[in-house]
């Protein structure tokens, strides 16, 4: 920046006197300054290029110095690190999901089968009961020309077994069988643990009712 040195201002009295620039500022050095390096991005990099190695366990950490280097620039290296850190995050993310999923259904077959060998003996029981019902259901089909019960009669016939835990059994119809089932272990029907036996013909028709209480009344 130009400037110029007033004279009242001037060091006459002093007996070196310096040149006095008029036209321009005194030449300065000027030193370049050094371009920053982003090590937080490197760092990132470096994680998530090494993440397939850990089986992506440290992708979350070079996620986050990823996100730091973004901060902090130049952005281009911390870039291309947020990318590879997201798409290891991701893959470890859908490990653990699926590591998860197995392990709980891993659980729930363990404790079916606990389930089931705590109540292996109201299971035979109760499968025998289903084949009791079954076999009346045949004798009845026999002595009308292949007809099966209609779901009235065939509910009445039913509930007077109980299964092995108490529970009275319950018919069903389809179109070309019925169906004999137990409500199992929790007492419920329509669940993973009822035991149903099939018998095949042709159900007669049922007539109008409301609902399932009013048959067993």
């Amino acid at each position: 920046m130009p400037f110029h040195v007033p004279f009242e201002h001037r060091n006459l009295s002093s007996r070196k006197l310096g040149p006095i620039y008029i036209g321009f500022d005194q030449p300065v050095s000027i030193q370049k300054r050094r371009k920053r390096f982003n090590w937080c991005a490197f760092t990132g990099l470096l994680m998530a290029l090494v993440s397939p190695l850990t089986l992506f366990i440290i992708a979350p950490i070079s996620l986050l110095f990823s996100l730091l280097g973004l901060r902090r620039g130049p952005r281009g290296m911390a870039i291309v690190a947020l990318v590879l850190s997201l798409v290891s995050t991701t893959i470890l993310s859908a490990g653990i999901f699926a590591i998860s999923k197995k392990a709980h259904h891993s659980h729930r077959i363990e404790q079916s089968l606990i389930v089931q060998r705590e109540n292996q003996p109201q299971i035979e029981m109760t499968m025998a009961t289903l084949k009791t019902s079954q076999s009346e259901l045949r004798d009845f089909r026999s002595e009308n020309k292949n007809q099966l019960p209609s779901l009235e009669e065939g509910m009445m016939m039913t509930v007077r077994h109980d299964d092995g835990w108490g529970t009275p059994l319950r018919y069903g119809t389809t179109d070309s069988a019925c169906l004999i089932s137990s409500a199992g272990v929790d007492g419920e029907f329509n669940t993973s643990d009822d035991l149903t036996v099939k018998l095949d013909g042709q159900p007669k028709a049922s007539s109008p009712i409301a609902n399932l209480e009013d048959i067993l009344e």
